[in-house]
């Protein structure tokens, strides 16, 4: 009689909650009804989504996911290298719909990412997937039963010790199953070697802000149960917390997401040691049923790491003359961190390395082709010209110097190009003044972007962009640098490559020639017009 008891509690337990899901969904479409009759719509956009199946998932992740500063390789999705066989990965467009704060991405959810698009007109979609993937290694963030993972796997390895991803967590089981045992999870569990102790462990990246603590070493994992809205009925849960609402975006009776609540648009991030090999995992899983979807958006090309873009740069000096000195600086962008490396150089041109002309690293190494790789650790490096003693130029002679940077030296996809020219001439040549100088100029819109100026014409080329380059871009026309006036006239090779959160750009019509490969790479952009 005893077990009969347990028997029939359980299932009046279970009838119960089936009871109460039907009984709120109901209240909820009852009050959505009534909401839209005796208001005005917003005017907020719905995000759109387009599923990945039976796409190849290497050439999926490297073109929505993979950023700058990073190789990634051994890539699988629910287990599988090869053509993507589940309607759960794809990608998104946020159609304007700001509450989400990212533009365009992917997304992975636990059934249909079809159930993922807006509006919210539901308060309980869910769509079951045929065959769907238990994903063991989430047993490691939540102790419930999981179902309908979405997974994606990866080896990695970074040009810097630290990377980030961008994501944004969305659920069903918002808000009314916060701190039940419906508490579906995700992860970016990340294995690899310890920065500090060299010891192999495996860590979740997905954690809130600022959770890091002696009870808690890897922080507070992002869940229903622990982000949310900080006001719940159910108490059985585990890990349920009541205040990090702060992170938590209510959606119920809104546009853009099926989902009753998403998390803010929050950075993943992990310390790691460079050009070390790390694995990724991302996961997302139901926990507790099988009946309402949760998802993952996560942000277009925002998996990276601070990118090192090693350029020679001419100063403003493109001339040898001989009986001088000509100093052309070894510059680093974009990389506080980069401190590793090498770079080599590969001479040519009619002046010749050791007969017309000598190269000489900041560290006073004689450089040429037999002995060509620099050391770039640190800043302030240079590369010192002189020319041979007795030389004697009576014709202009060129100099090409080629670059070739090993970001990671076991891992030549990590690498990075540049090219210098110059021109030698005797001490005694009488010449027009065509030199050329790179100037940094902040645009209206709060980019800075590098220009080359030509004296001779007093026009200038974009060549490229400083820091980050997001949104809406506005050239200017002109400007003025020691009161020389400068017209805007070329927009050069990949001056904007890899700008990936570059929206829109208007040229000025003093441009007269913007280059094929000039936004190569930015996969963000929707217009470039002339005004």
């Amino acid at each position: 009689m005893h077990h009969s008891v347990n028997i029939l509690y359980l299932c009046s337990f279970k009838r119960y909650i089936k009871m109460r899901k039907f009984l709120y969904n109901n209240l909820k479409a009852t009050l959505l009804i009534l909401f839209c009759t005796i208001t005005v719509t917003a005017s907020a956009q719905n995000i759109t989504v387009n599923s990945a199946q039976g796409q190849d998932i290497t050439t999926f992740i490297q073109n929505n996911l993979v950023g700058t500063g990073v190789y990634v390789y051994n890539i699988k999705f629910n287990n599988n290298n090869g053509n993507i066989g589940t309607p759960q990965i794809g990608t998104f467009n946020a159609n304007g719909f700001v509450q989400l704060n990212m533009n365009q991405g992917v997304v992975m959810t636990t059934g249909d990412i079809s159930v993922a698009q807006g509006p919210n007109n539901s308060g309980s979609s869910g769509s079951y997937v045929s065959g769907y993937y238990s994903d063991t290694l989430m047993n490691t963030v939540t102790s419930g039963s999981i179902y309908a993972c979405a997974t994606l796997d990866f080896d990695f390895v970074s040009v810097s010790p630290f990377i980030t991803v961008n994501y944004c967590f969305g659920s069903e089981e918002y808000p009314e199953y916060v701190c039940s045992s419906f508490n579906d999870v995700f992860a970016f569990l990340i294995t690899g070697p310890d920065p500090v102790t060299g010891q192999t462990r495996t860590w979740n990246m997905s954690t809130i802000p600022n959770t890091v603590s002696s009870t808690n070493p890897d922080g507070i994992a992002v869940a229903v149960n622990s982000v949310n809205d900080g006001a719940y009925t159910f108490t059985g849960g585990s890990n349920c917390y009541n205040t990090f609402s702060e992170y938590y975006v209510s959606n119920t009776f809104s546009t853009g997401v099926q989902y009753d609540g998403f998390t803010q648009n929050l950075s993943a991030s992990a310390t790691i040691i460079p050009c070390s090999q790390y694995h990724m995992h991302i996961s997302i899983c139901n926990v507790g049923d099988n009946a309402y979807d949760s998802g993952v958006f996560l942000e277009k090309n925002s998996f990276k790491s601070p990118s090192a873009e090693i350029n020679l740069s001419n100063n403003g000096v493109d001339t040898l003359v001989v009986g001088n000195e000509t100093d052309i600086p070894l510059s680093v962008y974009d990389n506080e961190y980069y401190s590793y490396g090498h770079t080599s150089l590969t001479f040519a041109g009619s002046a010749v390395n050791g007969v017309d002309y000598y190269c000489i690293s900041s560290h006073g190494d004689t450089l040429n082709n037999s002995n060509s790789v620099v050391d770039i650790s640190g800043n302030g490096h240079h590369l010192r010209f002189v020319a041979a003693p007795g030389v004697n130029i009576v014709e202009p002679k060129n100099i090409s110097i080629a670059m070739h940077t090993s970001l990671c030296q076991s891992h030549p996809e990590l690498s990075h190009n540049d090219t210098l020219r110059l021109v030698m001439v005797g001490a005694d040549t009488t010449f027009v003044d065509t030199t050329t100088a790179t100037y940094e100029i902040r645009t209206c819109t709060g980019q800075t972007l590098l220009f080359r100026v030509e004296n001779a014409t007093h026009t200038a080329t974009v060549i490229g962009y400083v820091g980050q380059c997001i949104g809406s871009l506005t050239v200017p026309a002109w400007f003025s640098i020691d009161d020389e006036h400068y017209t805007v006239t070329a927009v050069g090779p990949r001056a904007f490559m890899n700008c990936r959160d570059l929206v829109s750009v208007i040229l000025p019509r003093s441009i007269t020639l913007v280059d094929t490969e000039a936004f190569k790479d930015c996969s963000s952009l929707i217009s470039v017009e002339m005004k």
